[in-house]
């Protein structure tokens, strides 16, 4: 019984010691990486009357960590959706309901735009809302697992910019 026990304590002690060091080299890794940028997508109507999007990095913090974004209306709403089918296509294309933003807490959403991009949002991006009507506007397939989260703030100004802010 004796050398049963002392290799039973050899084997858990080789896999504690394994466990540990693999769990310092994972975080020493993610410490190594730095903060993942924060990516801000918008969504606007072109020259061509079609909505398309830019991707903007989120870069204004200040030594408080605060990004300062456009003001915001009270009636924030959290909205949570379902995963569409495997293999499901993406919806009719639709105009945003109004200037708001939409934070992505959870889940995964394709978008595909009336001018002809494609983007994937994950949780952390953040959606600015203006391709507003008359444009043909875009399309969303909830991509899953997992349900998606999001949160809808409507901005105070809902004067329409449009076009490109890069050009």
């Amino acid at each position: 019984m004796k050398p049963m026990l002392k290799l039973s304590i050899a084997v858990v002690t080789v896999g504690m010691c394994f466990l540990m060091f693999c769990g310092q080299t994972r975080n020493d890794a993610v410490a190594a990486q730095g903060r993942k940028p924060v990516m801000m997508y918008r969504f606007y109507t072109g020259k061509d009357g079609l909505s398309h999007v830019e991707k903007i990095e989120v870069k204004n913090f200040d030594q408080k960590n605060i990004a300062n974004l456009m003001e915001t209306t009270t009636g924030a709403t959290l909205r949570r959706s379902k995963p569409d089918a495997p293999g499901a296509d993406f919806g009719a294309f639709h105009p945003g309901p109004r200037r708001q933003y939409i934070f992505d807490l959870a889940g995964h959403e394709e978008v595909e735009f009336s001018g002809g991009e494609r983007i994937t949002l994950n949780p952390g991006d953040i959606e600015l809302i203006e391709d507003l009507a008359p444009t043909k506007g875009h399309r969303n397939r909830n991509l899953g697992p997992e349900d998606r989260l999001v949160l809808w703030v409507p901005i105070a100004d809902q004067t329409v910019v449009r076009d490109s802010i890069f050009k």
